[in-house]
């Protein structure tokens, strides 16, 4: 055998193997064989790409949250409701750059869903789609080099992607990068993870990001509510959003449109703000006629391949395109409800998240307001005061209406329009400063009972000089004499506020407002005593939160309007914790100037009204005070109203009103808080009060009698006594019993003199009265002027002359030996007429077709009313106190027309007054009731259009009807407080149908419109 030998000298020495891997792979590299060198370079091109993918690439993980600059949405209270919709309850939506609201995938419409992916993708499912169509990449990189038509390759993954993380630029090294990130968002998150981000992320177009912003901003409704022709026309914006825009010139390349002969008529029509008749017409002129040449449009593409793909049947992509021919697409319009609330929110969230947080953030502001008293507030505004800028030069009108038991915003009207650019309508007057009037004279008779004055502190209202040439009047011109601090307060006194002011010390008051909560400009030696009436700047929305101190002794929150803060995904980042009151003032202070408020026995009686019409609520125990402030009308160098004001609360509700102008011109004379600001003030809390009552029987289970008798709560400090309303001495034997009157006093502070003034002499009574500070000759020298001048005792009591005296007696009693003139003599005897009529202004403008108010101001003190009538167009209606009604002009002619008003005393004798008005066109296209305004056939049926006035106090909701020949009900539905236009679809049938349109108040029903239909 022959055996091989080795020559161990030439043998090749065997290399340890190495347990490094890289040194392995480099190894493997230099002594591969040719053919695997061809791996080796596709194993180190992948390796390259995941590296490059892995070092330079950002990551897909966070995607879903790094994605989205998501909207924040403001919503009034309602929206906490759980029994209600939150999209019903949206003030305003906040965004920066880009308009989105984040919804999840499963309250997307499916139709949206399918149209999106058959347009976009419609391998997007597939189990070989990896983010990426390899045929449409290579057709594109083609188009790239110039070979075939120009054409995109992006799946909705890479769109996702490029829309996420890169930018629009058309290179090589974009899509590379687009390529590689939708693989990684692929092996990353699911299809329908990525279908919602994209659902979510994609632009439309019209500063819309995501369908849910495009579907409210082009069809004013949810995303889950789309129609498939609506989803049609949406999923065919993203590739083109600015092109295919329905508000630019290419609508009809989105829609398609029609040809006949000349005449080319566009699909579709954008929403008209004036409802013109040519806008109805083009509507319905676009129906398909045989003669007519159709051209189809992008949402055309998306339909037919829905039908290919069969994501839709062939009559459901028919009756889509049929739809789309008569869509309408919302107008591009502020979408905002209390626009000066809304601000007012968005100032405090800015100065604690920051502006950009705000605009990307999500987050999901719910506000205390209440949206039905805040129409309320705005409807009453209007209903109030159409005619104050013709009649009293007053532009603006602003109202709140906070609930004193947490101090909740519940109303919040910053300006009568917030779009008026004329008189600068974005102005939030509730945030700015102006002068009160004598709406702050309760916190200045709240730091006098602070020094120990009482409301029976008997004080001068005479001239008095307080130095510097400051002689204040009352705004009637006259002077009261001797009057009781409660008097004093109640009839709106100058001279005794400003007395009590220098008592209880400027500096005094001022604490005394502030310690309420009110935020007012100046000090003490600025101001000196004529801040006893409202001379200083006040922030008004603060003066209308201050006067809670007056329902809950002394107490007081500061405004609150933001209930719960949440992000997007629903996680409460703040919530409101029950709030602590503020101490504020003195109880007893506060309770004793709330008595005065509440006693509607001392508010006077003017020649022209009593006051209580205007400021006494039906069935509440409550309280108010008005206010005019006095600036120079530099035209006439006048005294004219600047500012006027009514404040007044109940044990539920605080609410003020200011009336004037934003740029601080003067009203015309007359303007006063009582006249221009009170009427709205009344009719807001009454409206206001009746809700809120109805809210507190059906929610909270309880009664109108447990609502309207709710009392304020009585501090034990107080006392009542009986006095002489005239010395404020305790009642005694020797008191007139016409003198003697209940009085409420702090237990500190009783009178502790018993009266004895009867007994005194005369000379003994004339030397009984002096000023309050009688060593202050400029106080105390009017004040002796003015009782020289009274004939006895008795009358100086009284505070009236011997003449006067008798005149009031025979007129207010009827004295049988004295014969009572006529009324028009008696006007002609006090120089001022005893009835006037405040609405409408002579030769008013009235719309036919509404509604206007008449009002009639009647000294009920000098005359005992027996009957008072107002007759206008036929209809004769008889008034009783407070002398107003309302009258409809519908369905008259134009032209002038006469309202007749009769007053009879108890006499007999008979006042008969006229007023001519004019009736003109009316300026609204809408009826005030509910009508049928419009019946377009379309398949499948017909819409129906209902329309109202807006401008008229609405119904609570309106009822639809349709019932066929047999009686049987075809479609029944509500509409809670409707818009002025609202449509209903109505099904096709062979038979006629009878449809009624009823308005319902509460559960009261009324048949407004009936018509009869066969289609």
């Amino acid at each position: 055998m022959k055996i091989r030998t080795y020559n161990h000298q030439n043998r090749r020495r065997r290399v340890p193997r190495s347990n490094n891997i890289g040194e392995r792979i480099w190894t493997f590299l230099l002594t591969s064989s040719w053919k695997m060198k061809i791996l080796q370079g596709m194993l180190v091109g992948f390796i390259g790409v995941i590296l490059y993918a892995c070092l330079f690439l950002p990551s897909v993980k966070d995607a879903a949250q790094l994605q989205f600059a998501e909207s924040t949405i403001i919503y009034d209270r309602g929206a906490l409701d759980p029994d209600n919709s939150p999209n019903d309850h949206i003030l305003y939506v906040i965004h920066g750059d880009e308009n989105r609201e984040f919804v999840p995938l499963e309250q997307i419409s499916e139709h949206i869903k399918n149209a999106t992916i058959a347009v976009e993708d419609e391998d997007f499912y597939k189990w070989y789609h990896f983010g990426f169509d390899i045929p449409a990449l290579v057709k594109a990189v083609l188009s790239q080099l110039g070979i075939g038509p120009a054409r995109g390759g992006s799946t909705i993954t890479q769109q996702l992607v490029k829309n996420t993380f890169l930018n629009s630029s058309k290179t090589f090294s974009r899509k590379f990068n687009e390529l590689l990130l939708a693989i990684k968002m692929e092996l990353t998150y699911s299809k329908d993870e990525i279908l919602e981000m994209y659902l979510n992320k994609i632009p439309y177009g019209s500063n819309s990001n995501g369908i849910e912003a495009a579907s409210r901003r082009f069809f004013g409704k949810s995303s889950r509510d789309l129609t498939l022709a609506e989803a049609a026309i949406l999923a065919g914006l993203p590739n083109r959003p600015t092109f295919f825009s329905p508000y630019g010139s290419h609508r009809d390349q989105l829609m398609g449109y029609e040809v006949c002969g000349t005449e080319k008529i566009v699909y579709g029509r954008v929403e008209s703000l004036s409802e013109s008749d040519t806008e109805k017409k083009s509507t319905k002129e676009a129906v398909p006629t045989a003669h007519c040449q159709i051209k189809l449009g992008r949402k055309d593409l998306v339909l037919n391949s829905m039908e290919k793909l069969e994501m839709a049947t062939k009559e459901a992509v028919q009756k889509a395109k049929e739809e789309a021919k008569t869509i309408e697409f919302k107008q591009n319009k502020t979408d905002i409800k209390a626009p000066h609330f809304v601000f007012y929110i968005r100032q405090q969230l800015e100065e604690k998240y920051g502006k950009e947080f705000l605009q990307n953030g999500g987050l999901r502001i719910f506000t205390t307001l209440d949206r039905t008293l805040q129409d309320i507030a705005e409807e009453t505004i209007q209903i109030k005061s159409p005619l104050y800028k013709r009649q009293w030069n007053a532009s603006n009108v602003a109202l709140a209406a906070i609930n004193p038991q947490n101090g909740e915003i519940l109303a919040y009207v910053g300006g009568k329009d917030y779009f008026d650019s004329e008189n600068d309508g974005q102005v939030d007057v509730l945030q700015s400063f102006r002068q009160p009037g004598s709406s702050f004279k309760p916190f200045t008779f709240a730091a006098a009972f602070d020094k120990g004055y009482t409301p029976s502190t008997p004080i001068f209202d005479v001239e008095t000089d307080f130095g510097g040439g400051y002689r204040p009047q009352n705004f009637d011109g006259n002077f009261a004499g001797l009057v009781s601090a409660r008097e004093a307060l109640n009839r709106s006194l100058n001279v005794p506020a400003v007395k009590f002011a220098h008592l209880a010390t400027p500096q005094g008051v001022i604490d005394t407002a502030k310690n309420a909560g009110i935020e007012l400009r100046g000090n003490a030696k600025g101001l000196g005593v004529s801040i006893g009436v409202g001379t200083a700047e006040v922030k008004i929305l603060s003066h209308i939160n201050a006067y809670q101190v007056f329902v809950n002794n002394g107490k007081y929150y500061k405004p609150t309007s933001i209930l719960e803060i949440r992000s997007s995904n629903g996680k409460i980042l703040e919530r409101a914790q029950k709030p602590e009151p503020n101490l504020g003032i003195s109880e007893t202070s506060t309770a004793l100037v709330r008595n005065i408020l509440t006693d509607e026995s001392t508010r006077p009686t003017t020649d022209d009204f009593d006051w209580n019409k205007l400021l006494q609520l039906k069935d509440y125990d409550n309280g108010s005070k008005t206010g005019t402030s006095n600036i120079i009308n530099k035209k006439t160098e006048d005294i004219a109203p600047g500012d006027s004001w009514t404040v007044g609360f109940t044990p539920h509700l605080v609410a003020g009103v200011w009336v004037g102008n934003n740029n601080n011109n003067p009203m015309n004379p007359g303007a006063t808080g009582m006249t221009v600001a009170a009427p709205i003030w009344r009719a807001f809390m009454e409206k206001a009060h009746a809700k809120m009552q109805q809210d507190f029987i059906e929610k909270q289970g309880g009664t109108a009698k447990q609502f309207t008798q709710k009392k304020y709560p009585k501090p034990t400090s107080l006392i009542t006594k009986k006095i002489n309303k005239v010395t404020g001495r305790i009642a005694s034997e020797f008191t007139p019993v016409e003198l003697a009157k209940d009085e409420v006093f702090s237990n500190q502070n009783v009178p502790i003199e018993f009266d004895n003034f009867a007994t005194l002499s005369t000379d003994q009574q004339k030397k009984y009265f002096h000023s309050l500070l009688p060593n202050k000759p400029n106080w105390e020298a009017p004040v002796q002027n003015w009782l020289s001048n009274r004939d006895n005792a008795l009358f100086t009591m009284l505070g009236i002359k011997k003449k006067e005296l008798l005149e009031e007696l025979e007129l207010m009693y009827g004295n049988p030996n004295v014969v009572v003139p006529n009324i028009n003599k008696i006007s002609l005897i006090t120089g001022k007429e005893l009835v006037k009529i405040l609405s409408p202004i002579k030769n008013a403008e009235i719309p036919v077709n509404s509604q206007f108010e008449v009002g009639l101001g009647i000294n009920s003190s000098r005359i005992k009313i027996k009957e008072v009538t107002v007759q206008f167009g036929g209809i004769e209606t008889k008034l009783k106190s407070p002398y107003i009604t309302t009258f409809s002009t519908k369905k008259m002619a134009k032209g002038r027309k006469t309202i007749h008003i009769t007053v009879t005393d108890q006499q007999g004798n008979v006042l008969e007054k006229e007023q001519a008005i004019t009736l003109v066109k009316e300026p609204f296209g809408y009826s005030k009731t509910p009508i049928i305004s419009n019946i377009t056939v379309v398949p499948g049926g017909a819409n129906m259009q209902i329309m109202y006035g807006a401008r008229v106090t609405p119904p609570d909701n309106i009822k639809l009807l349709i019932q066929n020949e047999k009686g049987d009900i075809i479609k029944q539905q509500t509409v809670i407080r409707p818009p002025k236009t609202t449509n209903f679809f109505v099904p096709k049938t062979s038979e006629r149908l009878s449809i009624k349109v009823f308005s319902t108040y509460g559960t009261e029903s009324k048949l407004t419109d009936k018509k009869t239909y066969r289609f």
